[in-house]
């Protein structure tokens, strides 16, 4: 769907992403779902798309396949600093499956969008952990492929929660909530570089009824030339429109 480079600041572009509704219970691996509502019935409407965007064909299994194979390609990779190598995203893909999870994708131009509703828990608290703090900067060195070499700086800055989350009465119950920008810098071996801005947004929606759902859903802008020196990132969205799609998607959610 996207090139390597691309997906993997992305984590989640989605390893988060697919469509079904879950039968189980009494899965530790799942989110309590007391409320027997198929998660393909949660996902934003293409009429709450932003103008331009159109949806696109995209199935669970070919999703969960490429981010499966993206992550395992990625285990040689060094990340600097250490500590901030995500697991969220391994331990997400791994749970999400056609059955318990839905997807929306969509795009406009070379703008690519993904929303993932799913009972399965992602563990928010790592991917707040791996894009804050001492991790807000990181440093990624390409171990294999056709970006081998190359080096992924990312910068992580955390947005506002759509006023949906606000604890009032007139908000949404949501157990946790993560929003995100990354500006991505990509120097190629050839000392040339390529920049992208991209948008993550996560979060743990209790729906009446009991049941929570994560919600995921990404935004990703066109990666450019690679050049020296490098061309500016065109960005997909506002980071205010971000949030303010993001908290449309939780509404969807709740309903």
């Amino acid at each position: 769907m996207r090139a390597r480079w691309v997906r993997r600041w992305v984590a989640a572009t989605l390893l988060a992403c697919v469509a079904a509704t879950l039968a189980g219970c009494g899965d530790d691996d799942a989110v309590s779902t007391a409320a027997a509502v198929a998660p393909a019935d949660l996902l934003l409407r293409p009429a709450q798309l932003p103008s331009g965007f159109a949806t696109t064909q995209l199935t669970v299994s070919d999703l969960v396949d490429s981010d499966r194979a993206q992550l395992v390609a990625a285990r040689a990779d060094t990340v600097m600093p250490q500590e901030c190598r995500a697991t969220a995203d391994t331990a997400f893909t791994e749970k999400v499956s056609a059955s318990n999870s839905a997807v929306l994708a969509a795009s406009a131009a070379d703008v690519g969008l993904v929303e993932l509703v799913s009972t399965a828990r992602r563990d928010i608290d790592d991917d707040i952990r791996t894009r804050t703090a001492q991790c807000r900067r990181t440093h990624t060195t390409v171990a294999a492929g056709s970006l081998a070499g190359a080096t992924v700086t990312t910068e992580s800055t955390t947005l506002p929660d759509p006023p949906e989350v606000a604890k009032s009465p007139g908000g949404l119950s949501v157990e946790r909530a993560f929003l995100s920008r990354s500006d991505v810098s990509t120097t190629l071996p050839d000392s040339t570089v390529r920049k992208q801005v991209g948008f993550v947004g996560y979060a743990l929606v209790k729906r009446p009824g009991g049941s929570v759902l994560t919600v995921s859903l990404t935004v990703n802008g066109p990666g450019g030339r690679a050049q020296n020196p490098p061309a500016d990132a065109v960005e997909p969205m506002s980071s205010s429109a971000f949030v303010d799609l993001f908290g449309t998607a939780l509404k969807a959610a709740a309903r």
